[in-house]
């Protein structure tokens, strides 16, 4: 059976995100808001199908467009998300600026894994591009490893995620002919 790049990435947050993470089902259901929303904005600007998308499908520019998108010519974002009240860090309300949220409660750590996690994505995308398509799903493969799975929980977070950025370009490139 052939999924989608979306579809495995929904399968993705349904295992780990409920399984290994526990998270609950309003957690899970704007998770999968998110991916629906983002994935019917990218196909209708992009002129393509669902199935067309790839991991390179979620590039920083587009990602960008996609949260400019999303607020109106007031500011006011229209992203629809589930509230869920289980802790006190979670949303309040019906609308929300993602950015304002991410400057109140993103710590430094926070930052610079988000600045890491950017500045990969050019170099990953091009070579997502490149991969041939017998390669496609291996190469999904280690993008959900090295990206989501392959660390140490009693080491530093922000060094083992740039050692897994570069373990992951280093086997996509193997891919590359």
């Amino acid at each position: 059976m052939n999924k989608s790049f979306t579809g495995i990435l929904s399968d993705y947050v349904l295992i780990h995100v409920k399984g290994e993470a526990g998270q609950s089902g309003s957690t899970l259901r704007s998770y999968y808001t998110a991916i629906d929303q983002y994935t019917e904005w990218y196909t209708r600007t992009h002129k393509t199908k669902p199935e067309a998308m790839d991991a390179s499908s979620f590039a920083k520019d587009d990602v960008r467009a996609f949260l400019n998108h999303l607020e109106d010519d007031n500011g006011v974002s229209s992203f629809q998300y589930y509230l869920s009240m289980e802790k006190n860090h979670h949303f309040t309300g019906r609308k929300f600026k993602a950015r304002d949220w991410m400057n109140k409660y993103f710590t430094q750590e926070d930052r610079a894994f988000v600045n890491a996690d950017i500045s990969a994505v050019p170099e990953i995308a091009r070579l997502l591009r490149q991969i041939p398509e017998k390669y496609k799903h291996r190469a999904l493969f280690f993008f959900l490893l090295y990206k989501y799975t392959d660390f140490d929980l009693d080491q530093p977070f922000q060094e083992q995620y740039e050692k897994n950025n570069q373990k992951l370009i280093a086997s996509l490139k193997a891919m590359v002919p």
